[in-house]
């Protein structure tokens, strides 16, 4: 899915922002075109996934990304409708 920019972009929300490990803030075009042209990885282990909600249709995404270099705390505020996702 993270290099199907037509699937990309029914997910994220058009306001979407993301701040990359280097700090760098993408946008969500510039986001759909790098995964666009990003090479096959392994899909990394993932753990702690947590749910909170901070508003009605709004919710805070936490989770933990496992690689042979270490462990990584994420997060995502995610728009959410009836349950799911709202891209």
């Amino acid at each position: 899915m993270r290099r199907d920019p037509a699937r990309l972009a029914e997910l994220l929300h058009p306001g979407f922002v993301e701040v990359g490990r280097s700090g760098r803030l993408w946008s969500r075009d510039e986001t759909i075109a790098a995964l666009a042209h990003e090479p096959g990885r392994k899909t990394p282990a993932t753990s702690e996934w947590a749910l909170h909600s901070v508003a009605p249709g709004l919710t805070l995404v936490t989770y933990v990304v496992s690689r042979p270099e270490g462990d990584s705390r994420h997060s995502s505020l995610w728009a959410m409708h009836d349950g799911r996702p709202a891209g």
